[in-house]
C-alpha cells in the first residue's frame, strides 16, 4: 500500500508545487529585502521608531514566519501562499498604477508642502520656476541670469578658452545679478561682486581682512537676501569679511578657492564652514578630478588675474545651461516622466513615494576618503599659518537631526576626531541648535531646507561668540 503523499493526483501535486516555490520565493525576498535595508539604511533604526518598525521588524516577523510555514500541513501552506501571491498581486498593481499614472514629481511634492505649510502661515508662496522669473525680470528690463554651480565647470565637455591651458572657475561670473533658490516663498536675487561671490561690490578692495568664509551652499547664503546669510551677519560686526563661499563646494573646492583668493588678504580668521549632510560625499566625487593638485604646496591656476577668461567661459556655460533647461523643460511638460524599471518596482520605489517612506542612503565615509579629508584640512590649515591667521572648523547640523533625531551623518565622530587631531579649534552648532528651543523654526517653514534668516543669524551670533568673546 502507498505511503500518504505519493501518487497525488496532478492538480493537487501541482498545488504543493507552486505553494512551495511561492513560500520559498518570499522568503528569499524578505531576507534579500532585509539585507538591502541594513546595508543601505541602516541609520533609520536611530532616527525614527515606525521606519524601524516597517523596514525591520516587519520584514523579519515575516521571514520567520515563513521559516515556520514548514511545519505547517498542506493545507494551510497552500493556504499561506494563496494569501502571500494575492496580496502580492494587489500590492505591484498599485505601484503598477503608480508607475502609469503617477504623483507628482519630488521636486513638485516639495513645491506642494511648501506651498500648504506658507499659506498655514500666511505666506504667499512664489510658485514660478527660476527659468520664468529669469525671463520676467528679462522682459521688465532687468539684465539677471541664474546662479550656477562651480562644480559644473569641472566637465570634460567644457574647454578653456584661456591660453595657458584648462581653466577651472571656482565661482561665477562677475557683477552680474543672479536668481538664487526659493525655499522661504521668494525668490532672493544677489549681485555678485568683482569676482563672482556673494559680496557687496568693493569687498576686494579692502587691504586686510578679519574673516574670510569658504564653504558650500550654506556659506553662499542659500536661499536668504546676502545681507541675511553667515557672511552678512558677520559683517554687521566686522565689516571687512568675504565671504568665498559656492554652492555644491566640497572640501577640496574649498581648498582650491582658498588658496586661489585668501593670501593677498592675509585674513586673520578663516572660517571652514562644514556640512555634515553631503561634503564628504562631494570629496568622493572631488577626487576624480585635477582639484588634487590643490594639495600640491604651491599650486595654483592663478584665478585672480583671470577675471575676463572665466567670466568669458561662464557666460558660454550659462547660455547653453539655460538653453538645455529650457529644452528639458519642454520635454518634462510633453513626455512622460516615469520609466518602467524592474528593479524600482520591486523595491516598490512609487509605493514608498506615496507613503512617504524614503529614505537617503547611508551615509559614511570610507578610510581613504577619511584620510583625503584629513590631508585637505591640515593643507588648509598649514596655508592659513603661513601669515599668522588661524583656521576654524565650523560644523553645521542639517534639519533631520530635529525632525527624526539623531543625526544621519554617519562620520561625525571620525570628522570631529580629525579636526581635534589637527589641533583646529572648532566650533559645533549642532549643540547650539539642539539648545535652541525650538530648531525647526531655524528652518524655512519648518520643512526640511537649508536655514531661514532666523538661522542664519544663530549662527553667525555663535561664531562671534567663540571667537570674540
Amino acid at each position: 500500500m502507498p505511503k500518504s503523499g505519493r501518487n497525488l493526483p496532478d492538480g493537487v501535486a501541482k498545488t504543493i508545487v507552486f505553494s512551495n516555490v511561492t513560500l520559498a520565493v518570499s522568503l528569499l525576498y524578505f531576507a534579500l529585502f532585509l539585507g538591502y535595508v541594513h546595508l543601505n539604511y541602516s541609520h533609520i533604526v536611530l532616527s525614527d521608531p515606525f521606519p524601524a518598525v516597517f523596514f525591520y521588524v516587519a520584514p523579519a516577523m515575516f521571514v520567520v514566519l515563513l521559516l515556520l510555514s514548514v511545519k505547517l500541513s498542506t493545507e494551510h501552506r497552500v493556504s499561506l501562499s494563496l494569501l502571500i501571491v494575492s496580496t502580492a498581486i494587489c500590492i505591484f498593481l498599485a505601484e503598477g498604477y503608480l508607475t502609469l499614472f503617477p504623483r507628482p514629481t519630488p521636486l513638485e511634492l516639495r513645491t506642494m508642502r511648501r506651498v500648504s505649510a506658507a499659506a498655514g502661515l500666511g505666506i504667499d508662496f512664489d510658485t514660478r520656476s527660476r527659468l520664468r522669473v529669469v525671463d520676467e525680470l528679462t522682459v521688465a528690463g532687468q539684465d539677471v541670469t541664474l546662479a550656477f554651480l562651480p562644480l559644473a565647470y569641472l566637465s570634460d565637455t567644457f574647454d578653456s578658452p584661456d591660453a595657458s591651458g584648462r581653466l577651472f572657475p571656482l565661482a561665477g561670473r562677475a557683477n552680474t545679478t543672479s536668481v538664487l533658490c526659493n525655499e522661504a516663498g521668494n525668490y532672493p536675487i544677489y549681485d555678485s561682486d568683482e569676482r563672482g561671490f556673494n559680496n557687496p561690490r568693493g569687498t576686494w578692495s579692502e587691504a586686510k581682512l578679519d574673516f574670510l568664509l569658504v564653504g558650500d551652499s550654506y556659506t553662499q547664503g542659500i536661499c536668504v537676501a546676502s545681507e541675511k546669510n553667515i557672511a552678512g551677519r558677520l559683517r554687521e560686526v566686522h565689516p571687512r569679511t568675504l565671504n568665498l563661499g559656492m554652492s555644491n563646494n566640497g572640501p577640496l573646492m574649498m581648498l582650491a578657492t582658498l588658496k586661489e583668493y585668501a593670501q593677498s588678504f592675509e585674513p586673520n580668521v578663516v572660517l571652514w564652514i562644514f556640512f555634515g549632510g553631503n561634503d564628504l560625499l562631494d570629496l568622493a566625487e572631488e577626487r576624480r578630478t585635477p582639484l588634487l593638485n590643490y594639495l600640491e604646496e604651491g599650486f595654483s591656476q592663478g584665478l585672480s588675474d583671470k577675471q575676463q577668461a572665466i567670466d568669458d567661459m561662464v557666460e558660454r556655460y550659462m547660455e547653453e545651461a539655460i538653453a538645455t533647461e529650457r529644452t528639458t523643460a519642454r520635454k518634462f511638460v510633453h513626455e512622460p516622466r516615469p520609466s518602467f524599471s524592474l528593479w524600482e518596482s520591486l523595491k516598490l520605489a512609487r509605493l514608498r513615494s506615496f507613503a512617504r517612506l524614503t529614505y537617503r542612503r547611508n551615509e559614511a565615509a570610507d578610510y581613504a576618503e577619511l584620510q583625503l579629508f584629513a590631508r585637505v584640512l591640515g593643507e588648509a590649515d598649514r596655508f592659513v599659518n603661513l601669515w599668522g591667521g588661524q583656521l576654524y572648523f565650523v560644523s553645521l547640523p542639517e534639519y533631520l537631526e530635529f525632525a527624526r533625531g539623531p543625526t544621519s551623518f554617519q562620520s561625525h565622530s571620525e570628522v570631529m576626531s580629525i579636526v581635534e587631531d589637527l589641533g583646529v579649534p572648532l566650533i559645533d552648532l549642532r549643540e547650539t541648535f539642539l539648545e535652541h528651543a525650538d530648531p525647526l523654526s531655524l528652518f524655512p517653514l519648518r520643512l526640511r531646507a537649508h536655514y531661514n534668516d532666523s538661522g542664519y543669524a544663530l549662527v553667525a551670533e555663535t561664531i562671534l561668540e567663540r571667537i570674540d568673546g
